[in-house]
């Protein structure tokens, strides 16, 4: 395949957004490297179903990402559709499900799972679960009560741990299914000539494992040079998974089956299983036919963070910086955090001198952290505690992929000689975003030994970039207008 990428810089409208146009050149592609391309290119999430399928010749010649999608989608028999940033394309038979049954759309933010490793533990829901690769989130189209279920596993199992879960899976097959597998499936094929196991691609397998009747699942939480023991009863099969080794690119394992009603079914084989792949062996008990998959997910690597080689995803959850500052008045407030370490400055009023802060933190959730620290004045009167101070402060993030961004800040502060004598302050915002413009409101709000003030204020602004933006607040009441500038990372 050809492709020429050609991007241009549009003026969109009336901001300083740019709008990005791009060419593609697609022969006989497989329609999820297509648009996988397109994702790539525009730097968007794109999920696809599981029941699109074939290939695709096409020329794009300098289409923005709406032209794209609508191009492909119309020329191949798709529909698409976009929520909270991130596109989904189905096929006829995934846009009948969803009008048939009434199904919810909702998209599952991932903090520690690969999308990979999160739908390993979500076998019994894989009917309503699409995914990206090369994305930390999982796109859900189901019923409102299963949506229930896949939050509750997930707030369970997308935590940060320094070992690894191994997964099993194993499905049923018809005699016809085995017999014809080598033709109609491309992962049975692998299996008809092998006595052990296999390794394969998960998407491959996920796509195929809903051909097949799930029988049994299950997971467990291991250490190199552990097993795990898994009995399936309903098979009368006992399985012990050992882990030989394991590291940033490939975990060896080694796996036992045996069985009490056909000993010759019994299996012990050695897999080495890596980055986006999954081991698979065939199983025979009594007149059935199985599949065994076995899967490794690992929510925390610890080679990475030796050689310092992080991914994006780590990035975003050991390192946060902010940073607000009023562009009429030198007044800022500067706070950065490394794992749970703390460093910030601020300057809150013109008649104060500056503190410098250091202390601890802690990421409660997603876009949601807390600090406490203990800071000094600068230029500093160090034989008294008046210059010394305590401040405890909560920071809610902005989330750029939701219409609505919820963000803002609240602080108790108070001086280490006269805890009695404390501040606080707090500042939230409620803003609709339209592409890089936004719109809306703001509640600044403080308290302290000079009195109160509650100032509420109207906001516009404009991401200049993912991580910067700016705002002009204005008070309708005190008839003033002030700027902002925030940076985040």
């Amino acid at each position: 395949m050809k492709k020429a990428f050609l991007i241009v810089p549009l003026l969109f409208m009336a901001v300083s957004a740019l709008a990005l146009t791009a060419s593609f050149s697609f022969y006989q592609e497989g329609l999820s490297q297509a648009f996988s391309d397109i994702s790539m290119q525009f730097n968007v999430p794109i999920v696809i179903d599981q029941s699109v399928s074939g290939k695709i010749t096409a020329n794009l010649n300098d289409v923005t990402l709406k032209e794209a999608m609508d191009l492909l989608c119309k020329k191949a028999g798709l529909f698409y559709f976009e929520r909270n940033g991130v596109y989904f394309v189905g096929s006829s038979s995934s846009s009948a499900m969803m009008k048939m049954y009434g199904y919810e759309t909702q998209v599952i933010p991932l903090k520690y799972l690969s999308a990979q490793g999160a739908v390993s533990f979500l076998t019994n829901y894989s009917q309503y679960i699409s995914y990206s690769a090369n994305e930390p989130l999982l796109l859900f189209n189901g019923p409102k009560e299963v949506y229930g279920e896949v939050l509750k596993t997930l707030q369970k199992l997308d935590v940060k741990t320094s070992q690894m879960y191994v997964i099993y899976t194993i499905y049923t097959l018809s005699n016809d299914t085995w017999q014809n597998g080598g033709q109609n499936f491309g992962i049975l094929s692998k299996l008809h000539n092998s006595n052990g196991f296999n390794s394969v691609d998960f998407d491959e397998f996920f796509r195929e494992s809903k051909r097949f009747e799930l029988k049994s699942s299950g997971f467990a939480m291991v250490n190199v040079g552990k097993i795990a023991d898994f009995k399936v009863k309903d098979l009368e099969t006992e399985m012990k998974i050992h882990v030989i080794s394991s590291n940033f690119n490939q975990t060896i394992l080694k796996v036992s089956l045996s069985n009490t009603e056909n000993s010759s079914s019994n299996v012990e084989s050695t897999v080495k299983i890596s980055k986006g792949k999954v081991g698979i062996t065939k199983m025979k008990i009594g007149k059935n036919e199985f599949i065994l998959g076995v899967n490794v997910v690992k929510t925390s690597a610890k080679l990475p963070e030796m050689i310092n080689i992080w991914t994006e995803e780590r990035k975003e959850n050991d390192f946060y910086f902010l940073m607000r500052g009023l562009l009429n008045c030198p007044i800022f407030n500067i706070v950065s955090r490394y794992k749970n370490f703390a460093l910030g400055v601020e300057k809150v009023a013109l008649s104060q001198y500056p503190t410098v802060y250091t202390g601890i933190s802690e990421e409660f959730s997603q876009n949601l952290r807390g600090y406490a620290l203990i800071g000094v004045t600068i230029p500093a009167t160090f034989n008294s505690l008046n210059s010394y101070r305590l401040k405890f402060l909560l920071v809610q993030k902005t989330s750029p992929s939701n219409a609505f961004m919820s963000s803002g800040y609240a602080s108790v502060e108070m001086p280490l000689n006269d805890l009695t004598n404390f501040r606080i302050t707090y500042v939230g915002n409620m803003e609709y975003k339209i592409d890089s413009l936004f719109v809306g409101g703001s509640v600044h709000y403080t308290y302290g030994e000079s009195g109160q003030s509650f100032t509420p204020l109207i906001s516009v602004g404009l991401f200049f970039s993912k991580n910067l933006k700016g705002r002009l607040l204005y008070s309708p009441f005190e008839k003033t207008l002030r700027g902002e500038i925030n940076f985040e990372m």
